[in-house]
C-alpha cells in the first residue's frame, strides 16, 4: 500500500530514464481468482477439487529431495563457513562469457592490440558491471567486485589511448553547498546548521552506526529544468520530499531482512557502492524546500547518505563529451542497458547516443546488458553488437575477453529477436 501510494503521488516524475506509471486503483485491477478457483487448501479439500493423494504427491517432491541429501537423518549444520570467493568468481565469470550472443559482427570484433591504443568505451556500463538489474529474488552480488570492462582493460593495457566516457552519468555528483539556503541537520534533539548532504566514506564525513539523522532546508536552482535528484544511502533506509511531496524514498519488500544492499534500487550502485534512489523531478528556477531523512539499519556499518544531481547543463556536457571521445577514437564501443521491464526499447537518451556516436566514428560496437530483445534503430549504422544480457559481478572481466577475443561469445539467442514489436507472436491480437 506504501508503494502504491508513492507511486500514485509521483505520477508526474520518475526514474531519469524512464517515467513511473502509477498502479491502477484497487477496483480496476485484474481479478485474482477466477470463478470456481478455491480461496485456500481446506475449502479445495472440502470440494474435492484436490485430495490427500494430490497433497502426499506434492510434499513426496519436497522430502524426497530431502532423503537424497540426508537432512531427513541428521540434523542440519548452520555452522557458518568462509565462501570460496575466489573460485566463485571464475565460474561467474565463465558463465557470462559462455552465455554472451554476438548479434552482429562485420570484422571489428576482436579487437586487435593495436586498438586498444585508440578506443572510446562509452556508458555508465563501461565504467560498472550491470550485474543484477535491481533487487529482488536473487542475490545482489559483491558491489565491490562490479569494475567494468574500462578497469579491466586497463589492467590489460597502460594505454594512454584508452578512454572513458559515461554518457550518462547515474551517480551524479553531491548538491553543493552553494545550492543550499538555511539547511539544517537533526539528530534525536539536537539542530545544528549542515553546509551539504553528503556523509560518505568517500566524503570522509561518514555518520556512525545507528545513526537517524534528518535534514531541511532551501535547494536553489538556477533555470527551469529536468533534474536528476538522487538519494544514496547504505547503512540506512531513507526518503526525500520536494516543496512538501514525497519524491523518492527506499520501502521494504521482504525477503532479506532489514539492511540495504547497494543495488537495491537501481540497475548499478553509485561509483562508490551505495543504493541509488534515482528520481527525475521538473524543477523552476529558485527555491525549493527539500528535506531528507535517514535511518538506520540493523547491519551495523556506518550510516552513508548523500543527495546528489545531474543538472541539465551536466547531462548535455555528459553526452558531448561521450561523441566527442568516439569522434577522436579509431573504434568506439557503447555499453547499452534496459531494466528488464515490457518496454520495447532502450531506456532514455540511449538510442540517441548511439546514433550520434555511430554517425562520427564508423567503427563503433554496442554491447547490451539487457534481459529481453530491444529495438535497434542503429543496428545497420554500428559494425557490431554484444549482447551479454545481466552478467553477475565479474561481467567487466568478461567483456574485456569478449572484446579481445580472450573469450568466445558461445551462446545462442533462447528467444526470437523481432524487428519490431509487431513481429512478436505475444503482440499478435489473435493470440
Amino acid at each position: 500500500d506504501e508503494e502504491k501510494a508513492d507511486l500514485l503521488e509521483v505520477r508526474s516524475a520518475g526514474t531519469p530514464e524512464e517515467q513511473i506509471h502509477a498502479i491502477p486503483p484497487q477496483d480496476e485491477m485484474p481479478n485474482a481468482e477466477p470463478a470456481g478457483v478455491s480461496k485456500n487448501l481446506g475449502e479445495a479439500l472440502a470440494k474435492g477439487s484436490v485430495t490427500d493423494a494430490d497433497l502426499d504427491r506434492a510434499a513426496s517432491r519436497i522430502l524426497g529431495q530431502m532423503e537424497a541429501f540426508g537432512w531427513l537423518d541428521r540434523a542440519p549444520n548452520h555452522a557458518t563457513l568462509p565462501q570460496a570467493v575466489e573460485e566463485n568468481a571464475k565460474s561467474i565469470q565463465r558463465l557470462a562469457e559462455r552465455g554472451a550472443v554476438l548479434l552482429k559482427n562485420d570484422g571489428v570484433l576482436p579487437l586487435k592490440p593495436a586498438d586498444l591504443d585508440s578506443l572510446a568505451l562509452i556508458g555508465p556500463g563501461a565504467q560498472q558491471t550491470f550485474a543484477i538489474v535491481a533487487g529482488q529474488e536473487q542475490s545482489f552480488g559483491r558491489a565491490e567486485r562490479q569494475v567494468g570492462a574500462y578497469h579491466a582493460l586497463r589492467k590489460m593495457t597502460r594505454s594512454p589511448g584508452l578512454r572513458f566516457a559515461v554518457g550518462d552519468d547515474m551517480t551524479g555528483a553531491p548538491i553543493p553547498k552553494e545550492a543550499f539556503s538555511g539547511l539544517t541537520r537533526v539528530d534525536g534533539t539536537a539542530t545544528a546548521p549542515a553546509a551539504n548532504i553528503d556523509h560518505t566514506l568517500r566524503s570522509g564525513q561518514a555518520l556512525p552506526a545507528g545513526a537517524n539523522p534528518k535534514w531541511e532546508g532551501t535547494l536553489m536552482v538556477d533555470a527551469d529544468g529536468d533534474y536528476d535528484i538522487n538519494l544514496q544511502l547504505i547503512g540506512a533506509t531513507g526518503k526525500f520530499l520536494v516543496d512538501g511531496r514525497k519524491v523518492g524514498g527506499m520501502g521494504w519488500w521482504g525477503g532479506h531482512g532489514d539492511i540495504v544492499f547497494a543495488n537495491r534500487d537501481n540497475v548499478v550502485p553509485t561509483t562508490d557502492g551505495l543504493d541509488n534512489v534515482r528520481r527525475l523531478v521538473r524543477l523552476k528556477a529558485g527555491p525549493h524546500k527539500i528535506q531528507v531523512e535517514a535511518n538506520a539499519d540493523s547491519s551495523g556499518v556506518p550510516v552513508q547518505v548523500r543527495l546528489a544531481w545531474v543538472t541539465p547543463k551536466m547531462k548535455q556536457a555528459a553526452f558531448d563529451a561521450a561523441v566527442d571521445a568516439a569522434k577522436h577514437a579509431k573504434t568506439a564501443v557503447v555499453f547499452a542497458w534496459s531494466r528488464n521491464r515490457p518496454s520495447f526499447g532502450l531506456p532514455g537518451d540511449q538510442d540517441r547516443l548511439i546514433e550520434a556516436v555511430a554517425a562520427v566514428n564508423p567503427n563503433s560496437v554496442v554491447v547490451l546488458n539487457t534481459g529481453q530483445a530491444v529495438a535497434m534503430p542503429w543496428l545497420g549504422k554500428v559494425r557490431s553488437v554484444l549482447q551479454m544480457w545481466y552478467t553477475g559481478d565479474e561481467g567487466g572481466w568478461a567483456a574485456a575477453n569478449l572484446l579481445t577475443g580472450r573469450a568466445n561469445p558461445a551462446g545462442r539467442l533462447p528467444i526470437t529477436w523481432p524487428r519490431r514489436l509487431a513481429d512478436g507472436p505475444a503482440n499478435d491480437p489473435a493470440h
